[in-house]
């Protein structure tokens, strides 16, 4: 069985923490290592996970900074450097959230799809079954939409890090980034450096998971409305992550990024002031054929609005 390390950060989390470690616990056909660490919470998680830690040998607390609020992605992010150096010899790392309940298959599904890619970079994410708070199935699914090009890097991301799982080498590739004094999510920004870097990334359109969906979720699987992606469009104040974050990891990463990939987000980057880059994007995007003329109006339109 392969050894897999499941990171899991916990914030005010007891009401649903127990059923989620023993859904973790449970995982099938792998040698499993759960290491957790709590991001502040002033509820009885701590308690909890020191008790699961005393009768599970397979808990680890990561004890040095433990309740120390970070922040999500510094915490997922602290986790998975310190997963890397104190298990040398595990070759694939998993995020957890606390309030989810994974499928037993979940990991050994994941290694088996990235066991050709084991010795490189390489992410695997897979869709989720949207429930409500009482596990109950909710009437919408989990819709991927991907291309399989880089150009999927404009799009809105589905790889959302509870359902992610990183080859060793991936995970080394990340250490000591500090991508979080961005405000990047975790799981946005990993996935958008592997398309940018040419990563084999491997989409499982299986659900593996129980997503929970209640009103104290961190993040959700917020629908896809075109109203609000409008009004967004024409919001002065909105961010611009993804050009900020093309800065970023040409800056950072700058020799690990396909050399295409790189040219396209110099050139995202340079749209903001210039008329010309935006219709050399304009112009590339259109050459997709694998992208409808709605995509590529939008695409126009987000250019020219500066909207990335």
């Amino acid at each position: 069985m392969e050894k897999v390390c499941v990171l899991l950060s916990t914030y005010n989390g007891e009401k649903y923490l127990d059923e989620q470690i023993k859904s973790l616990l449970a995982q099938k056909n792998v040698d499993l290592t759960l290491l957790v660490r709590d991001d502040g919470s002033k509820d009885r998680t701590q308690e909890m996970l020191r008790e699961w830690a005393e009768k599970e040998p397979a808990v680890r607390i990561l004890e040095e900074n433990f309740g120390t609020n970070y922040g999500v992605a510094k915490s997922f992010t602290y986790l998975l450097n310190s997963g890397t150096r104190m298990f040398p010899d595990i070759p694939y790392f998993f995020f957890a959230d606390q309030d989810d309940v994974w499928l037993e298959t979940k990991c050994c599904r994941a290694v088996q799809k990235t066991a050709a890619h084991k010795d490189a970079p390489a992410l695997y994410f897979s869709a989720k079954k949207l429930v409500d708070s009482e596990l109950k199935p909710l009437p919408r699914k989990d819709i991927i939409r991907l291309t399989g090009t880089f150009w999927d890097y404009f799009d809105r991301s589905n790889a959302f890090g509870c359902t992610m799982c990183m080859t060793r080498p991936l995970a080394e590739m990340l250490q000591n980034d500090r991508y979080y004094e961005k405000k990047f999510l975790h799981d946005n920004y990993i996935y958008r450096l592997c398309l940018a870097a040419g990563v084999p990334i491997v989409c499982d359109k299986a659900e593996t998971i129980l997503y929970r969906q209640h009103g104290a979720n961190v993040a959700g699987a917020a629908k896809r409305n075109l109203f609000r992606g409008i009004r967004r469009l024409f919001d002065r104040n909105r961010t611009h992550v993804i050009r900020e974050m093309s800065e970023y990891l040409i800056k950072t990463h700058g020799k690990a990024l396909n050399a295409d990939n790189a040219a396209v987000m110099k050139l995202l980057s340079d749209s903001a002031h210039s008329v010309s880059a935006k219709l050399k994007l304009i112009k590339m995007y259109h050459k997709q054929k694998n992208r409808g003329w709605k995509e590529k109006l939008l695409f126009d339109v987000s250019i020219l609005l500066n909207y990335f």
